[in-house]
């Protein structure tokens, strides 16, 4: 988290990325961002949320909205509130809405004192995009998850950080955030070892996530098929070719079984992390 900060402090970072797989905390770590560093804005914080969006022609609108902006489609109202005004705008779930990709640069651009805290399962790849990608917990951090959330779903709850059946459950979900709290609300049913041994069969047993989220947070499922409807035709036949291989595909995949190739960022486009490299659509982690 203060990696960000520092990141996000910079003056040269006013589009900030956060990539990373379905369940891996991009939301959760963009709104603790705003309430650590929204004193730094003096307009303030606003948040929008794009995931029920289905035509990019409605972003700008759902921007002006939620900073209270009086505008008619085609005018400059947005950008002509922001021009001296200094705003942290985090813009949530921009995956599925590439066409409204330039749209936010077009927005950056025009107003030099707004910053963008954008999060999304793919790098939107615009001029003066900065990224972090958001690397899975690490073991000693997903332990400690599991065993607050299980405490939380069942307060007699005994295990501990260090129980090996707690490690090798969030080894099994490989540390994604949002599978380890998923499996944590099963403890009030199911003993740690029996829970391990039917995470076999993780998608249809991760499936009671709160009610309070949206639906592709609510099971493993729903956030893998997700992620799956992002591709596209090429890249869907791709995915289901390399599901032969049982863990992470070789660099050089047999012919037939490649990747397309990805668009690469401009030049002004900036990859930050010390953990992890930028994510392509997330596959079935």
């Amino acid at each position: 988290m203060a990696e960000i900060q520092q990141l996000l402090a910079k003056p040269e970072v006013r589009l900030l990325t956060l990539t990373g797989a379905g369940g891996s905390g991009k939301t959760r770590i963009a709104l603790a961002l705003a309430r650590l560093t929204g004193h730094r804005y003096a307009n303030g914080v606003a948040l929008v949320e794009l995931a029920s969006l289905r035509d990019a022609a409605l972003v700008t609108s759902a921007i002006a909205d939620a900073l209270g902006v009086q505008r008619s489609p085609g005018d400059d109202a947005l950008a002509d509130w922001l021009a001296d005004r200094e705003v942290l705008l985090v813009v949530d779930n921009v995956e599925h809405l590439p066409e409204a990709f330039p749209q936010l640069a077009a927005l950056v651009a025009r107003a030099p004192r707004l910053t963008v805290l954008a999060t999304g399962r793919r790098v939107m790849h615009v001029s003066g995009e900065h990224v972090y990608p958001v690397a899975p917990l690490a073991e000693d951090a997903a332990a400690d998850l599991f065993v607050q959330r299980a405490r939380a779903a069942h307060p007699a709850f005994a295990g501990d950080p260090a129980d090996p059946d707690v490690v090798a459950i969030c080894r099994r979900l490989d540390g994604l955030p949002l599978a380890i709290e998923l499996a944590a609300a099963r403890v009030a049913t199911l003993p740690t070892s029996t829970l391990l041994d039917r995470l076999a069969s993780r998608l249809t047993l991760l499936t009671v996530g709160p009610h309070d989220l949206p639906a592709r947070q609510r099971t493993l499922r729903e956030t893998l098929a997700w992620s799956a409807n992002l591709l596209t035709g090429p890249q869907r036949t791709a995915l289901a070719r390399m599901s032969v291989f049982p863990r992470a595909a070789p660099s050089t995949a047999p012919s037939g079984s490649s990747t397309p190739t990805s668009t690469p960022s401009p030049p002004s486009s900036t990859t930050t992390s010390s953990a992890a490299s930028t994510p392509t659509p997330p596959s079935a982690t």
